[in-house]
């Protein structure tokens, strides 16, 4: 059971090209999110990802490699502001940041030919991977986008992250995994939200200093 209760925050900042660093703020009251996943996007794009207290930068966009960093004790602190560098006029845009992990493990060492199926409690699919791919045209229009697996097969962990939360996503979620037509492991999360989804968006505007 995961329940998200903070309101959204919105708010604008200003910097300038070349300045050393600019914060996004985001902080909160209450934080009642299991093994939670912080997520800071631009547009499509991952910026900064902190999953179970450490930084997963994989999938972090290569124009903010080395650029990016949050507090250490970030969630126990509640505060996930992200600390960005090395401004850059294409740094101005939105940001969001958003949390929540629908986690899903098992015990067994999977390879990776397997298939796994997100769906809600409508049968709706959240998310489908199958032989080493994601499957985005079996995924239901409600999350296209929205969503990224984990694929630690060794460790049997195809947790999913869900982004951008809303009311709309209150469900009760069901993780499959597939061995040639064959259920290996089934769990299901139950998603709770309460008031206005769990984000933080903020506006960045970089200005260029004329001579």
């Amino acid at each position: 059971m995961i329940w998200l209760i903070p309101p959204a925050l919105v708010s604008a900042l200003q910097a300038k090209e070349g300045d050393p660093f600019v914060l996004l703020p985001c902080q909160f009251d209450t934080f009642e999110v299991t093994n939670p996943t912080v997520l800071w996007t631009f547009s499509s794009s991952t910026v900064h990802r902190r999953q179970q207290g450490e930084d997963q930068l994989q999938d972090q966009d290569p124009r903010y490699r080395g650029r990016t960093s949050m507090r250490t004790d970030a969630l126990a602190d509640k505060d996930l502001s992200l600390n960005l560098t090395k401004l850059v006029l294409s740094d101005s845009g939105n940001y969001s940041c958003i949390s929540v992990l629908l986690p899903c493990k098992t015990t067994a060492c999977l390879s990776e030919d397997v298939r796994v199926e997100w769906t809600d409690e409508g049968g709706r699919k959240v998310h489908v991977y199958e032989n080493g791919s994601d499957l985005p045209d079996e995924q239901d229009g409600l999350y296209k986008t929205r969503t990224a697996m984990e694929k630690k097969f060794k460790s049997g962990d195809v947790s999913l992250t869900l982004k951008h939360p809303s009311d709309e996503d209150k469900n009760i979620y069901t993780c499959k995994i597939y061995s040639q037509g064959k259920i290996l492991t089934q769990k299901t999360v139950t998603l709770y939200i309460k008031g206005q989804r769990f984000n933080c968006i903020l506006s960045l505007l970089i200005f260029k200093i004329s001579n």
